[in-house]
């Protein structure tokens, strides 16, 4: 049975981080590594970024549900609504959640979340699930 493929949700931080780099990369690590996600939530909180950008790269631009958004709502430790929404998402759904957020990346760990940190995302994705 073939394995199936991974998807990796993005935070904020991420998709910040390549943007002062080179934001495409982004949408190689969708086409060779894994399904990239981002919530539209998310994008919102970058500057100078739009849904339009992320899904000219090939990234999916995702709506939570409601129930996720009253849930994220809830203040979960250091996380931001945010951060918790990310978590919430990726936890419900299955996806690596790539951030290098310290908080994000613990709580996800006590949750049960897959998770990994960007700078190691593009090479370990597919490897790796911790």
């Amino acid at each position: 049975m073939a394995k199936k493929p991974k998807v990796l949700l993005m935070d904020a931080n991420v998709l910040i981080d390549y943007q002062r780099s080179d934001f495409s990369v982004l949408g190689l690590v969708s086409k060779h590594v894994g399904e990239v996600h981002v919530l539209t939530n998310i994008i919102e909180e970058v500057d100078d970024l739009e849904v339009a950008d992320c899904e000219r790269i090939g990234l999916k631009a995702i709506e939570p549900e409601l129930n996720q958004l009253t849930q994220a709502a809830t203040k979960r430790g250091q996380l931001s609504f945010r951060d918790h929404l990310c978590l919430l998402v990726a936890s419900e759904a299955g996806f690596v959640c790539v951030t290098n957020d310290k908080p994000l990346r613990k709580d996800a760990g006590v949750a049960g979340a897959k998770r990994i940190a960007t700078s190691l995302a593009c090479l370990t994705a597919v490897t790796r699930d911790t």
